[in-house]
């Protein structure tokens, strides 16, 4: 610089607004300074006293200068004093006079780097607004799920709590409001993961904050989150549960201002986060608007959905036939619809209910148990329940293809109960009904039912229960993606033909039944329809099924269906629907490749020919058409040498009776549907056997 010039002026240092640290290059200057070992601004600045005059007197007051060239020395500004009296003159102070010191300096380590080993363990980020209940929901799945739960808030508190010296300069920090630098979060959640290396992964509940902030957790561990578990809920929601808490928390932020400045923080700060972990497909979604059971087993499902190897080891063996828990309110029609895809699919049939009255009425020491909870009113235990529902399953030796379990779970406590001891379901069927429509079939059934609760106001209790208890179930069925609904307000045919499309969607291993040329074959007894069955087995091969003797067999086994069925025949009663139904179908299964199969004497009613053609769709019904009188000679005459039971006077009357009754009905329902070929049976067998040949064009 030219000797002559001058130097540009020094403007007066200003002091900063947050701690300067103490740099090594003056350690002399720093030692002993200030009040209490403090560090001031302004002590590496030289002082000199100077009068400033205040009015018609002298105050003396200190002032300042910064780094000022010796040979060009300007004085500052005077500083004027508060307080000061107008017409006396201060003293003129020959020390530095006393300093306000600023915080103390706070020493933040850097952050640590490098990677950090998971060893196969997972890390999911979670997050959520307050009030969504991502707290409570982690403490219960960390357990369930043997999983580390770390909250960011509570190990900086932890940290303060034990005394370090980082806790020590932390608590300076929040104390006076400031914000955690993130390098420490980081490094308390890397020392947290380190000291729980037998944890299956780790819940770092409502971190990050911020975009930033994951990120640079990131870099900083050399690792990336496996999930981000997002508890998603409404703004009225979360307004409405903090308000509650408000109640009695004594928090002053659970006010609806600052609720509301809250979700506004976490929709601009957080969000972003969320949005950004979507994008890579992390984000599980959980709607946190339910009941906190409701949550947490969606939550505990969706988690074990990303990670099957969080899935507990099933208790039941299936060899992988799929399980499908059938639900919907009462008269929705789940039953009616479990009994004809039961057949068609060949699937086991499990009620519940059906499964505890059987169990009571074996008069085993478990059925009294039983007995005992239902009579005092109270809900059967959940391990009574899986140990039955397991029994029948394990019993299993039909070769089902899989299995429907009817009117269970209830509600959400068993379906989880189910799952921890059971299996995972494979699909829930619902079927969905409008209560007017529920109350219209339940008031229909219970004008023959009996049953007690087919009344009105009944009807209308089960149905609220059946909403509060049952749709919880549905809702976590559906977060998970397994629920095929069904509207039921339908016939019943339009009701199956939407679960078939649901059973083809969710479950294609499973193959309904396919049989061809099904025949059905009615006349009145004694009509020769067995005869003209013969001559059709000889031509074309078919397989000939007659019902009344599948239940004869039956009969002669003695098995329980055949009890039940000779004292239904030698009533002169019709065998219920199910049960022929049930062995029709299993006759036929037992010849799957069969040219074709003759139905003999069914349906029988108008009930049943509706039911049956939903599995096997005749391609034609033969009908032998015979006076009453000549059917009453001919089963006389029969009766002579046959030995049948039924073939006296009394009873052939009454199964004519029953037969005319019942079998218009069925013949005027194919008539309409174009299928039914009318053959007059009053003839010689020749022309009737001539006629019937050729309906299958082999006459």
């Amino acid at each position: 610089m030219h000797r002559n010039a001058r130097p540009a002026p020094v403007p007066p240092p200003a002091g900063p607004a947050a701690p300067v640290p103490v740099r090594h290059a003056a350690p002399a200057a720093a030692n002993g300074t200030g009040t209490n070992g403090t560090v001031a601004w302004d002590d590496f600045i030289p002082h000199r006293v100077g009068v400033v005059r205040a009015g018609r007197g002298k105050v003396a007051l200190p002032t300042r200068t910064g780094r000022v060239d010796p040979k060009h020395h300007v004085e500052p500004l005077a500083i004027v004093g508060h307080g000061m009296g107008p017409h006396k003159d201060a003293p003129v102070s020959p020390t530095k006079p006393p300093r306000t010191p600023l915080p103390p300096v706070v020493r933040v380590p850097s952050p640590t780097r490098g990677a950090f080993d998971l060893g196969g363990r997972k890390l999911i980020f979670v997050l959520g607004g307050p009030g969504s209940g991502k707290g409570t929901q982690c403490a219960r799945i960390a357990v369930e799920l043997n999983l580390t739960h770390l909250s960011a808030g509570d190990l900086l508190r932890a940290e303060v709590a034990r005394g370090t010296p980082l806790g020590a300069e932390l608590n300076k920090l929040m104390a006076e409001g400031q914000l955690v630098p993130m390098a420490v979060t980081i490094d308390l959640l890397r020392s947290a993961m380190s000291a729980s290396p037998n944890s299956a992964g780790f819940l770092i509940d409502g971190f990050p904050r911020e975009l930033d902030q994951g990120l640079a957790f990131e870099s900083a561990l050399s690792l990336t989150p496996d999930a981000v578990l997002f508890f998603d809920c409404p703004l009225p929601v979360l307004e409405q549960r903090l308000l509650k808490r408000g109640e009695t928390s004594g928090r002053a932020d659970d006010n609806l201002a600052s609720i509301q400045k809250r979700f506004r923080t976490f929709e601009t700060q957080s969000m972003p986060v969320v949005l950004h972990y979507k994008a890579q497909g992390k984000v599980v979604w959980v709607s946190s608007a339910h009941a906190v059971d409701t949550v947490y087993a969606m939550t505990r499902g969706m988690l074990m959905q990303r990670f099957p190897q969080w899935i507990p080891e099933p208790g039941l063996k299936l060899d992988g036939r799929p399980l499908v828990f059938v639900l919907g309110g009462p008269g929705s029609g789940k039953g009616t619809q479990c009994a004809i895809i039961r057949e068609q699919y060949c699937l086991s049939h499990l009620s519940v209910g059906d499964l505890l009255r059987a169990e009571v009425s074996s008069g085993s020491d478990l059925g009294t148990t039983i007995n005992g909870y239902i009579k005092d009113g109270q809900i059967v235990p959940m391990e009574v329940t899986l140990r039955l529902v397991k029994q029948a399953i394990d019993r299993d030796v039909s070769g089902s293809h899989g299995f429907l379990i009817d009117g269970f779970p209830r509600e959400i406590g068993q379906a989880v109960d189910w799952e921890r001891k059971m299996c995972i379901p494979s699909l829930v069927l619902f079927y969905d009904c409008p209560l007017s429509l529920l109350e219209q079939r339940l008031l229909k059934r219970g004008e023959t039912s009996g049953r007690a609760d087919d009344n009105l106001e009944s009807i209308k209790k089960r149905f609220r229960t059946f909403q509060e208890t049952s749709m919880p179930v549905v809702e976590y069925y559906k977060a998970l993606g397994k629920v095929a609904e069904i509207s039921s307000d339908a016939t019943v045919a339009e009701v199956l033909h939407k679960t078939q499309d649901a059973l083809a969607q969710y479950l294609p291993q499973l193959k309904p039944l396919r049989f061809k040329n099904v025949v059905f074959v009615l006349g009145g007894p004694g009509c020769g329809k067995g005869t003209q069955c013969a001559q059709l087995v000889e031509k074309l091969r078919y397989v000939h099924l007659s019902t009344g003797d599948l239940l004869r067999a039956e009969v002669a086994a003695g098995s329980a269906i055949g009890k039940q069925a000779e004292a239904i025949m030698k009533d002169g009663g019709m065998v219920p629907m199910d049960m022929i139904r049930s062995l029709l179908l299993q006759a036929m299964r037992a010849k799957p490749d069969a040219p074709g199969y003759l139905v003999d004497g069914y349906p029988r009613t108008l009930e049943q020919a509706k039911d049956i053609v939903l599995l096997v769709p005749p391609a034609h019904v033969l009908y032998f058409s015979c006076a009453p009188d000549t059917l009453v000679a001919r089963l006389l005459k029969r009766g002579e040498t046959s030995g049948r039971a039924d073939d006296n006077a009394e009873s052939i009357r009454k199964r004519i009776d029953t037969f005319q009754a019942a079998t218009v009905p069925v013949v005027e329902f194919f008539a309409a549907n174009g299928v039914l070929r009318e053959i007059d049976a009053g003839r010689a067998i020749d022309a009737i056997t001539r006629d019937t040949l050729a309906v299958f064009g082999a006459a």
